[in-house]
């Protein structure tokens, strides 16, 4: 059965993050899942965390992400202290902005937390010492802020989230370079790469170029990590800035295929009726 615990709160109200906290743990935590999803930095000591059934050691400098409604759990833990910030998955997403364009981002945030059901998975990135006593104390501002509800506090833990988050993917690395770490952050700056260059002519061959990878081998590698080929993938991040457009900007769809990548308003409206179910002029009459 699982353990709902009142720690973290999952109710509350606050916009994207909703607790920040810096906890030392004593004893083992039978497994349990959140409404939403946490950053975990690991600040001393060490754990056995179990995601999904997977078992990794975690030791100082180690960062990860849980998805809401993942199993996890902590064995084995030796005098762990670490750092967990719960938040608004959707909502991070929609703040992100060119973050999206960072491969460390895209490792910790998307694509390593799908795919830590493997038994063989491992912490990929990990952060210096000497970096830790930031994280500690951008946390504790947090909590602070979080806790007392002063004016504007949202706005203020927002934005400081936001740095943070940012500050975490630029100075995280691999924590080995083994093989595993290695393809996950090739796949993770092939996703990056889309990210950046989405409304330009993109095919199989220039990312597979970009990772340095044969056009074969990162085909494989990349459909084992994210379930669908890269030019599938592509296409999402294409129709997910079509929608976004056609949402916020009076744009006409031609101007809104031409920004996100797609030859014609036909190739955008063919693509986006088969994924969206709906035509693009009709999606935007719904918003409206």
């Amino acid at each position: 059965m699982l353990h709902k615990y009142p720690f973290p709160n999952d109710n509350a109200m606050q916009y994207l993050l909703k607790l920040a906290h810096i906890n030392v743990r004593q004893g083992d935590v039978p497994e349990h899942k959140h409404k939403y999803a946490e950053l975990h930095i690991a600040l001393e000591g060490s754990a056995l965390n179990i995601i999904n059934g997977a078992a990794h050691r975690v030791i100082p400098g180690d960062v990860f992400v849980c998805l809401p409604e993942t199993i996890h759990e902590q064995r084995e833990i030796n005098n762990y202290k670490f750092c967990i910030l719960k938040f608004d998955y959707e909502a991070l997403l929609a703040e992100i902005g060119e973050l999206r364009n960072m491969p460390a981002f895209q490792l910790l945030f998307i694509l390593e937390p799908r795919i830590r059901n493997d038994a063989n998975a491992e912490p990929t990135m990990t952060l210096a010492p000497e970096f830790l006593p930031y994280v500690k104390t951008s946390v504790e501002i947090l909590e602070q802020e979080i806790k007392e509800q002063k004016p504007t506090y949202e706005a203020v833990s927002k934005h400081m989230f936001l740095s943070l988050i940012a500050l975490v993917c630029r100075n995280a690395k691999r924590r080995t370079k083994s093989s595993a770490s290695k393809k996950n952050w090739c796949i993770a700056s092939a996703l990056s790469y889309m990210e950046s260059n989405y409304e330009n002519d993109i095919n199989i061959d220039i990312l597979a170029e970009t990772v340095h990878y044969s056009k074969r081998h990162f085909s494989r590698l990349f459909k084992e990590s994210c379930g669908v080929s890269p030019m599938v993938y592509l296409d999402s991040i294409r129709l997910n800035k079509a929608y976004n457009l056609l949402s916020t900007t009076n744009l006409t769809v031609s101007q809104i295929a031409k920004q996100c990548g797609f030859d014609d308003s036909n190739l955008l409206c063919r693509h986006f009726k088969q994924g969206y179910g709906i035509t693009p002029n009709e999606c935007r009459k719904l918003k409206g």
